[in-house]
C-alpha cells in the first residue's frame, strides 16, 4: 500500500514535483545525476535522500536551494499563494512575500493574474496591493509597472491622489535612467 502524500516528505514531494515539472522521467533525471533510476525512485516513495553532492547538483538542476527541497511543500505552497495573497489583502495584511526563491515566481505570476482582474473589475486598491506585492517579490518589469499605476491613475477620482501617482511614474522613470544604482527596494519605496 503506497504511503499518503501527508506520510511523505517533503523532500520526496518536492523531487517528484520538480522533475514532473520539468517533464522528466526518473530515468532522464537519473542519467542528468549520474545516478541509477531505482535510487530516484526511492527519493520520491521512501524520502530517502542522497548524498550531499548530489543534493547540490539536484539544485542546481532546478535551479533551487537544497533547503527549499527538503523544508518546503511545494506543491501545497504554489496551490495555495493565490489564496494567501487574497486573505492577507481582506485582513489588511501587508502582502505576502515568498519564503523562498523558487517561489517567488510562482508569487509573481499571481500578483499579475489577481492584479489583471483587479484592474478590470476596476478594484484601485487590490491592483496597488498587487503590484507592490509583485514589486517586493522580485518582479522587475518597469513596463508593466508603470501600466498598472497608469491604469490604477485613470481609476482614482481624488486629483491629489492622481498626481501622487504620477510622481510615482515618474520616479519609476528616473530609475529606468540609472538602474545600477537603485534597488528594487529603493523603487518599491517610491512606489509605496
Amino acid at each position: 500500500m503506497e504511503e499518503s502524500s501527508m506520510e511523505k516528505s517533503n523532500f520526496s514531494i518536492n523531487v517528484k514535483f520538480l522533475r514532473e515539472s520539468k517533464k522528466m522521467t526518473q530515468q532522464e533525471l537519473a542519467n542528468r545525476l549520474n545516478y541509477s533510476r531505482d535510487g530516484i525512485a526511492k527519493w520520491e516513495k521512501q524520502g530517502r535522500r542522497p548524498d550531499y553532492e548530489t543534493l547540490l547538483e539536484l539544485a542546481s538542476l532546478f535551479n533551487i536551494h537544497i533547503e527549499e527541497i527538503l523544508n518546503i511543500n511545494l506543491p501545497e505552497t504554489i496551490s495555495n499563494i493565490s489564496s494567501c495573497i487574497l486573505s492577507n489583502y481582506d485582513l489588511g495584511y501587508d502582502e505576502p512575500v515568498a519564503e523562498c526563491d523558487y517561489l517567488k515566481q510562482h508569487y509573481i505570476r499571481e500578483y499579475e493574474k489577481i492584479c489583471e482582474t483587479a484592474v478590470k473589475d476596476n478594484d484601485k486598491h487590490l491592483s496597488k496591493y498587487c503590484v507592490n506585492g509583485y514589486i517586493k517579490n522580485g518582479g522587475k518589469n518597469l513596463e508593466y509597472i508603470k501600466d498598472v499605476y497608469y491604469k490604477i491613475c485613470s481609476l482614482e477620482e481624488n486629483e491629489d491622489d492622481k498626481i501622487d501617482i504620477y510622481v510615482k511614474i515618474h520616479a519609476i522613470e528616473n530609475h529606468i535612467e540609472d538602474p545600477w544604482f537603485y534597488t528594487w527596494e529603493d523603487i518599491l519605496d517610491s512606489l509605496i
